[in-house]
């Protein structure tokens, strides 16, 4: 099946970011759905269809500090009287964050949009083939793809415009039972277009539908050239991070809960690292998340390069991103410690950085949710 799990999981959240926001219920900042396998996408099945993707380079266009962004929106569609359908809508922003021969590691983002400005809903990562990811493949497959085509499987070469840009794609269209799959890609660069999955014949009771448009890709103008992980980091360590999650709601009394957060190193490669990452709230785990962190990383790392460390910084906006509005900032603490803030219309996170070992020491998550904010603050042990 043609199907790709960064987007999977960001319509398994998106879904249910109405009801969140509706209920003014805590956002579970750690959860996403199912875990992703570092060695590349078990869901993404063109390398069954282009067996040579598996060794082909990445796209001439990839560099370290690209973030290429998406709009997303997914719901469950009631058909029945008695059914409640469900929805949101919102961007995924997919970061590389780290280059090598054998692996394109991605930090991945989705922001929920409430109507009032984006929240972030979920963080996750992967590494991949270098000639086949979520959202490319290496365009050489695409010269002659029609050739793959079955009854199935319909490959077409068409003309799809984004942002007034007019790409030469090529769209595969697969057909299983009731559900359909669309994935269209730019021919000259191998980056997905557009993105469909729909589930839901016109007779069933609930129907269900994820897309996603390509809204531009850029390159992030990083402060430092990262060119190693820490020497620290080891697979199988543990780093430990306790705190609390409190909810404060306007004329009622405010909820805290305990909130702790496991991250196990999964793999420690020379210039990314590989987190799995555990969390509760109350006793209540909020599940696995799969994490990554690279050397040209600025936005959830869980590590800084040396480089950043030794960097003077002169402007603390580092960044406004032109999708989300989100501006990151840089602040050299009293202690000498590093602080990157994300801010939007209805969030802030600060992630604070030991100025000597480049580790994550603090985070704080702020976000408003109707009348209500949570605010989330954990340390590490």
């Amino acid at each position: 099946m043609l199907l790709r799990s960064s987007f999977r999981r960001a319509a398994r959240v998106l879904v249910g970011l109405l009801l969140v926001v509706a209920l003014l219920a805590p956002l579970p900042v750690h959860a996403t759905p199912p875990v992703q396998t570092f060695a590349g996408d078990p869901l993404n099945a063109f390398p069954s269809l282009f067996p040579q993707l598996l060794t082909l380079p990445a796209p001439a266009w990839m560099r370290e500090g690209q973030r290429i962004s998406y709009y997303f929106q997914s719901a469950n569609i009631a058909q029945a009287p008695d059914d409640t359908g469900t929805g949101g809508a919102g961007y995924l922003q997919h970061d590389i964050v780290a280059l090598t021969s054998t692996s394109v590691v991605v930090a991945s983002t989705l922001y929920g949009e409430t109507g009032g400005g984006v929240i972030p809903a979920s963080t996750f990562g992967a590494a991949f083939h270098p000639g086949v990811g979520d959202f490319w493949v290496n365009p050489a497959v695409l010269v002659e793809a029609e050739s793959v085509a079955t009854d199935e499987l319909a490959v077409v070469r068409m003309p799809y415009t984004v942002a007034d840009h007019e790409y030469d794609a090529m769209r595969f269209e697969y057909h299983s039972g009731d559900a359909v799959t669309i994935s269209m890609f730019d021919t000259a660069t191998g980056l997905l277009l557009y993105y469909r999955h729909t589930v839901g014949a016109d007779a069933a009771s609930t129907r269900s539908s994820s897309e996603a448009y390509l809204l531009g890709r850029r390159q992030l103008r990083l402060p430092w050239r990262g060119t190693k992980a820490p020497a620290w980091l080891a697979e199988g360590d543990r780093m430990n991070y306790v705190g609390t999650r409190s909810v404060y709601v306007t004329g009622s009394p405010s909820g805290q809960f305990a909130e702790q957060a496991a991250v196990d190193v999964a793999m420690a490669q020379a210039r990314w690292s590989a987190f799995s990452v555990d969390s509760t709230t109350a006793g209540i785990t909020n599940g696995t998340v799969d994490r990554v962190t690279g050397v040209a990383q600025l936005s959830g790392a869980l590590w800084l390069p040396a480089e950043a460390l030794r960097t003077v910084v002169r402007r603390p906006q580092l960044d406004r991103d032109p999708v989300t509005g989100i501006v990151l900032s840089y602040a050299r603490n009293a202690d000498r410690s590093i602080t990157l803030t994300e801010q939007g219309d209805l969030f802030r996170i600060d992630n604070t950085y030991d100025d000597r070992t480049g580790g994550l020491t603090a985070t704080r998550i702020e976000i408003q949710i109707g009348v209500a904010v949570q605010v989330t603050e954990l340390a590490a042990e």
